[in-house]
């Protein structure tokens, strides 16, 4: 009965993402809601992005950036030779 209560106010969208959470947490570890409950719920509220959403917000560094690092660590190791 719970799990049914918690679900329909998720569905709803009247909760705050993380006092739902800790709530969800209590009812899972005094045994009021099962495992796979708890796991539908909490992916309810924090449903996984696609990864195509994910890949359009990672940067791509500039390569520039990276040649310059590989650089500077072939001189530091120069250096720690020659001395």
């Amino acid at each position: 009965m719970l799990y049914n209560v918690i679900k329909n106010l998720i569905n709803h969208n009247y909760y705050e993402r993380e006092d739902m959470t800790n709530k969800l947490n209590v009812f899972m570890l005094v045994n009021q809601i099962a495992q796979d409950q708890y796991l539908e719920l909490l992916a309810m509220i924090n449903p996984v992005e696609k990864k195509e959403e994910v890949n359009d917000k990672v940067e791509e560094k500039p390569k520039d950036n990276i040649e310059i690092t590989e650089d500077k660590k072939a001189e530091e190791n120069t250096e720690v030779v020659s001395q």
